[in-house]
Formats: C-alpha cells, structure tokens, sequence
C-alpha cells in the first residue's frame, strides 16, 4: 500500500493542489485540515481513478468536515471533537468515534487523528485517561504546522512502533525550507521519501 501525504503552501491554488493530485499514484493521499485553497470533494472525486482513495476536509474551520473520497464514493467521517487539551468528556467522545473514523484501504485499516486530537495521546505513545484509541495506520492531518516539535516528534514517533503515522499541515508560512509540515514514522523512526515543486511538499510511504 503506498501512501502519499501532501503539505501544500498557502500561496498554492485550488487548481494547482488538484493537478498535483492527478500526477500521483499512490492508494491513499492525504490532504491537510481545511485551508482556503482546498479543492471541493466533487472536484477531487472527477479526478481519481479507481483504486486510489483521498483524504480531505472541506468547509469553514470551526464547522468543517473530513471526507475520504473515491472514484465511487464521496465518504463522510465524523468531525473534528477538540483542539487543544481535552477534558475527560472530550476524550471519551474521540474514543466513541474513531471506530468511525477507521476505514479499509486495501488490505489495512486507517484510523484519522484531526489536528489536535493527537493530544489525546500523551508523549510516550500511550492514550490519556485510559481511554482506547488502537490503529494500524493513524493520519493525522493539521490545519497549520504545529510548534512544541521536540514534543510531538517524540510522540509520533513513539506511537510509530504501533503502526505508520502520517502527519501532515498547510504550510502557511509559504516557506519551502519547513521540514516539519509533512512526516511519517514506522518503526520509531521518520521514514519515506521527500518530495516537493513550487506548491507543495509531499512524502512518499510504501508499506512492505
């Protein structure tokens, strides 16, 4: 299963985002949170072909929604439930719907963590008041790149001796020399390749 994880700049457009997406082969790609130069779920589904999947989010930030598109199927998943540190009760709500966030690509499952519901998982890797949060593959798409990265490149990586973690943001800052807007982890460590034009960065994932 190949995985693709785009990190587009702000000055990109819909169109050049949606152009980037056509020249790629890969089974599952994934876009960051919501950002103005999102493409529409319509738009993206015209361009796929059969057998590659797509992860976005569309709509206003506080109201937005994640979908996982097909060539058939335009998927709605369950929205984003917090975004800075979580109560008990915001925890308890994640962990009631990621079985709904957790969908069959091919031979794997993949579970989607939205922007800063990876704070649901402390730095070690292990889940926050013992709630249960299991994945084979966990996307945790952000809507701009996070800071505290001495923090959170330790817990993607930790929670990466569970499964591939894929991490990816807007670049908002419109800076091609970011190396924290787009990762993925196995193993413990930071794998894939790294690529990029003058729209976006983009990390290249093969699961063995």
């Amino acid at each position: 299963m190949k995985i693709i994880a785009i990190a587009p700049l702000a000055s990109s457009s819909a169109g050049q985002i949606l152009a980037l997406i056509k020249t790629l082969d890969a089974n599952l790609i994934i876009l960051p949170g919501h950002c103005a130069n999102t493409p529409s779920a319509a738009r993206v589904r015209r361009a796929l072909p059969q057998g590659t999947f797509v992860f976005l989010e569309a709509g206003e930030k506080q109201q937005a929604s994640p979908y996982l598109i097909s060539f058939s199927a335009i998927d709605k998943l369950p929205k984003q439930v917090f975004g800075t540190s979580p109560t008990k009760q915001d925890l308890l709500d994640l962990e009631s719907c990621f079985p709904y966030r957790t969908v069959q690509v091919g031979k794997h499952w993949v579970s989607f963590i939205l922007c800063g519901e990876i704070n649901a998982f402390k730095a070690d890797g292990s889940e926050k008041s013992g709630i249960k949060l299991p994945f084979d593959i966990l996307i945790n798409p952000a809507h701009s790149v996070m800071g505290r990265w001495h923090i959170l490149g330790k817990k993607l990586s930790a929670l990466s001796h569970q499964g591939v973690v894929v991490h990816t943001a807007n670049n908002l800052r419109d800076s091609g020399r970011l190396t924290t807007d787009v990762r993925i982890y196995a193993g413990g460590r930071q794998v894939g390749e790294r690529d990029g034009n003058e729209f976006a960065a983009w990390c290249t994932y093969e699961i063995p």
